[in-house]
């Protein structure tokens, strides 16, 4: 099994409250790796600790490259931060600017999300499913191998659910490893390949879905049980 991330005894605190307490996760290259849990299990807190956003309170968390190469993380957390009085264009315009980039990023990422042909459109008047799609696209400008995504398919209409389903879908075969959580488990059991069940900030379960198994049958009873842990 080669990895690309893992995490040791990965602990974060806000004062008395342990948000997660002693993760110890293992990421697949090339995989679609699905956080689940209920609110308030840490999934969030997991993703930015992952991303450097917020520092962990103990633990380590270890990227695995091949030798001589950079891991690149791209990430889409909470709302996309986009220019809504510019076009999808312009606004990855300023991210290859700022990144000093090649603008042919700009057209291969638009493609990929299904926006190339937007047009003088401004994000002002695109749909929820397309500023979630741009905010994967800004996510995925400096090509990384590794993309986060925390709960993309919020508030979306079964059309652009599908429509993100197929395009996370596809980033593997394109060298990309995605670490997703979403409170839709019949989303993270058709896209995902291993998935971490979480509760209070606790492991509960790390693998495969069993074969013949309901996500949502089997996440409730994790939850129950008392075993804590990669199964």
């Amino acid at each position: 099994m080669e990895l690309i991330l893992k995490t040791v005894n990965l602990t974060k605190r806000f004062g008395t409250q342990v948000a997660v307490a002693a993760l110890s996760i293992n990421v697949r290259k090339n995989s679609i790796y699905g956080l689940v849990g209920p609110n308030g299990a840490g999934k969030s807190t997991i993703l930015k600790m992952l991303t450097g956003s917020i520092k962990p309170t103990n633990g380590n968390i270890c990227f695995i490259t091949e030798t001589h190469h950079k891991l690149k993380i791209g990430a889409l957390i909470e709302t996309p931060a986009l220019y809504k009085n510019l076009t999808a264009e312009e606004n990855l315009l300023v991210l290859v600017k700022l990144l000093g980039l090649k603008k042919s990023q700009i057209h291969k990422v638009l493609r990929l999300v299904d926006l190339e042909n937007t047009g003088r459109k401004t994000v002002a008047k695109f749909s929820l499913g397309m500023k979630q799609r741009l905010g994967i696209a800004s996510a995925l400008i400096g090509e990384p191998n590794l993309l986060i995504l925390d709960e993309p398919t919020n508030g979306l209409d079964p059309l652009n659910i599908k429509k993100l389903r197929d395009l996370i879908k596809s980033l593997p075969s394109l060298g990309i490893t995605v670490i997703i959580s979403s409170h839709n488990l019949n989303e993270i059991q058709h896209i995902t390949n291993d998935i971490c069940i979480l509760n209070g900030g606790l492991l509960k379960y790390e693998g495969k879905l069993p074969d013949n198994t309901n996500l949502e049958d089997f996440f409730l009873t994790t939850l129950n049980s008392k075993h804590t842990g990669a199964i």
